[in-house]
C-alpha cells in the first residue's frame, strides 16, 4: 500500500459502528504500510496492544524499515513482548539489527558501520525523561517517509488498544513536509529511549503558526505557568466577527484536572465566564473540587 497520510484533524467514535471506533487506528496502520524500504518509523505511546498495528510493524521491519517504539512500563501487553523480541531492545546501531542487517566485516581495519537507524521496542521507566513519579503519557507517531509524504508526524490522544478504540473519544492531527519539527520531535524522542533525566524537560517549539509544547512543567510559579499566561491574554469581547453574540467562545475537553494547578485554572476559567466569555467545558477525570469551582462560574 502506498496511501500517503491526510493532513488534519481525524476522531474515532467509541459508541459509532467498527468503521467509526477504529478510525484511527486503521489510518495509523494504513500509514504504517505505505512507510518504504529505509524510512524510520518513530512511536512513542503510553500503551499498546493491537494485533492488526504490530503486525504491521513487523511487516515493516520485514521490508527493512527502521522500526522505533517507546512505551510507558505501566503494562507490558503481548503484543510488547513480541516486538521486544523481534525488534530488540538496544537504541544504539548494531550489527545484528532484525530490520536492517548488517554482516560485522572480518577485516579489523573496515570502515563499514552497522544500519545508523537501529529498531528497537523501548520500555521506558515511568516517565522516562525525569526521575521520580510520572507516566511516559506522549501518543505520538512519526514517519521519515510515508507514501508521497515525507516527514510525517501524528499527535493525540489515542493509544494502540482495542480499550481506546472501543471505549475512548480520541483524536489525531497529522501534518507533513515540516522537516524542523521532525527534527525536533526525534530529539525528544531519542531523550524517552534513552530513559534518563533531562535538565530542561519543558521545551517549546514553533513551526509557522504550529506551536508544540513539550512537558512536564515543573516547579513554576503562576505568574510563568503557560496556560494561565494564554488565559490571561483573553478578552471576552470578541474581535473580528469571531465569537457569539459579540462574545469570545472558550470550549475546554479535559481527561485528568486536578490538584493545586488544578483548582487555580479553575478559577481562572470561572473568571472568564463571569467576565462575559461562553465557556463550556467538558470533563472526565476531574477532582470534585475543580468541578465546584467551574460550576459556581
Amino acid at each position: 500500500m502506498s496511501a500517503t497520510p491526510d493532513q488534519g484533524a481525524a476522531f474515532n467514535n467509541p459508541m459509532g459502528d467498527r468503521e467509526a471506533r477504529h478510525r484511527l487506528a486503521v489510518k495509523l496502520r494504513d500509514t504504517i504500510d505505505s512507510a518504504p524500504k529505509h524510512s524510520v518509523i518513530r512511536i512513542a505511546v503510553y500503551s499498546f496492544d493491537r494485533r492488526d498495528l504490530g503486525d504491521a510493524l513487523v511487516a515493516a521491519c520485514d521490508r527493512h524499515v527502521a522500526v522505533q517504539v517507546v512505551i510507558n512500563d505501566n503494562w507490558i501487553s503481548g503484543q510488547v513482548t513480541r516486538l521486544q523480541r523481534r525488534l530488540g531492545t538496544k537504541i544504539d546501531p548494531r550489527w545484528n539489527d532484525r530490520c536492517n542487517p548488517r554482516d560485522k566485516p572480518v577485516n579489523p581495519l573496515s570502515t563499514e558501520q552497522p544500519y545508523p537507524e537501529p529498531s528497537f521496542m523501548k520500555v521506558c521507566y515511568r516517565s522516562c525523561r525525569l526521575s521520580g513519579p510520572g507516566n511516559q503519557h506522549m501518543k505520538i507517531y512519526m514517519f521519515s517517509q510515508a507514501g508521497t509524504a515525507a516527514d510525517v508526524i501524528m499527535v493525540g490522544s489515542n493509544n494502540m488498544t482495542y480499550y481506546a478504540a472501543n471505549t475512548h473519544w480520541n483524536d489525531m492531527f497529522t501534518v507533513v513536509g515540516k522537516p524542523a519539527m521532525f527534527a525536533t520531535y526525534s530529539t525528544v524522542f531519542r531523550q524517552l529511549a534513552e530513559d534518563t533525566e533531562v535538565a530542561q524537560p519543558y521545551l517549546v517549539f514553533r513551526d509557522g503558526n504550529l506551536t508544540t509544547e513539550f512537558g512536564p512543567l515543573q516547579d513554576v510559579p503562576r505568574s510563568q505557568d503557560p496556560v494561565a499566561r494564554r488565559l490571561a491574554e483573553v478578552s471576552c469581547a470578541a474581535v473580528g466577527g469571531t465569537g457569539q453574540d459579540g462574545h469570545t467562545v472558550i470550549r475546554i475537553m479535559m481527561y485528568a484536572w486536578s490538584g493545586d494547578r488544578g483548582r487555580y485554572l479553575a478559577r481562572r476559567v470561572a473568571d472568564l465566564d463571569r467576565k462575559g466569555c461562553i465557556v463550556r467545558a467538558i470533563l472526565s477525570g476531574a477532582r470534585k473540587d475543580v468541578k465546584r469551582v467551574l460550576r459556581r462560574g
